[in-house]
């Protein structure tokens, strides 16, 4: 084990779930080929890096670099990472299933599903994004009321 460690750099359970990984990389990307939209697909891939590189990563950046600025960002609990947490799975989410939650591409939607687009996912989406940021409520509340009885101190 020392050994596989020491040539690998992690355990065997890692390298493992990276050949998990690998594989269903290798057949989503079968699968895309054999689709014959590979061509969209990259052009889609190609087009999300750049809005990510360009637009969004210095948008949330900026967004978290004041965010810590705030009173009692750095102070224990951490409030702000029960805000980050709910915020990233919101904007995956978004991100994931932009067409479907704006409805854009109902021909597309119903050649492919055979399904009418119904505003569903609208709904869907706010209601998940609602309850992560309750249950991230209630979890920063559960620590702020644990630290409160340890006699911790909190900022404000």
């Amino acid at each position: 084990m020392r050994s596989f460690r020491g040539l690998y750099g992690a355990g065997p359970l890692h390298a493992l779930g990276l050949i998990a990984c690998f594989a269903v990389t290798g057949y989503a990307v079968i699968r895309i080929f054999d689709f014959g939209g590979a061509t969209t697909v990259l052009v889609w891939f190609a087009c999300a890096i750049i809005a990510h590189d360009a637009i969004l990563f210095p948008l949330y950046s900026a967004a978290d670099r004041v965010a810590e600025r705030l009173p009692g960002a750095t102070s224990a609990p951490r409030w702000i990472n029960f805000v980050r947490v709910p915020a990233i799975v919101s904007g995956v989410m978004l991100i994931v299933f932009f067409p479907l939650i704006f409805e854009k591409g109902p021909a597309s939607y119903k050649a492919a599903t055979g399904e009418t687009l119904t505003n569903q996912y609208l709904e869907a989406w706010l209601a998940i994004t609602g309850g992560v940021f309750l249950v991230a409520a209630v979890l920063l509340g559960a620590h702020l009321a644990r630290a409160r009885r340890a006699g911790g101190t909190l900022a404000s």
